[in-house]
């Protein structure tokens, strides 16, 4: 596509990144919504399911996404109203790991857990991991999925082990 085409739909290149960060923002609210909606999955699994598709996929278009993250790291020093909505985005998916850990605690299948914290930490594991993809190509995607099932393995809740949870 030539750029005459493309700045025909689109103004300037903040507005074709807008569009861009806009349809991953409705992709990573879909597979948010199945794995918290999802009847058939035990809380690790959601997790497990997130996190694996966004590093799956972040595999696959890593150069397309490693521009959307540039582009998005510059813009949220930035107050703008696009900022505010990565920002939103990033709370979101914090949100959803909280979410299914608090679940996970309640239903017995994950140790007691500071929640709150897990959850910002899983969520950097993400972008951590997408850094490291970025920066080195030897870094396999199945070696990481493999990293992170170990991870969430510790997370399960031990026979014995009361249940409640942490703040």
């Amino acid at each position: 596509i030539g750029r005459t085409t493309i700045y025909q739909y689109f103004k300037n290149k903040d507005e074709i990144f807008s569009y861009s960060l806009n349809q991953s923002f409705d992709l990573i609210r879909l597979d948010l919504k199945a794995a918290l909606e999802s009847s058939s999955l035990s809380s690790l699994d959601a997790i497990r399911e997130i996190i694996h598709r966004a590093l799956r996929a972040f595999r696959e278009e890593q150069r397309v996404l490693l521009l959307l993250l540039e582009h998005a790291l510059r813009i949220m020093r930035e107050d703008t109203a696009l900022a505010s909505r990565i920002r939103g985005q990033i709370g979101a998916v914090e949100e959803a790991f909280a979410s299914l850990l608090r679940r996970g605690v309640r239903a017995g299948e994950l140790r007691p857990l500071p929640v709150g914290t897990v959850a910002k930490l899983l969520q950097n594991l993400v972008l951590a991991t997408v850094l490291r993809f970025a920066a080195d190509d030897k870094l396999g995607l199945e070696q990481a999925l493999a990293g992170v099932d170990e991870l969430l393995t510790g997370f399960r809740r031990r026979p014995g082990e009361r249940k409640r949870e942490t703040a």
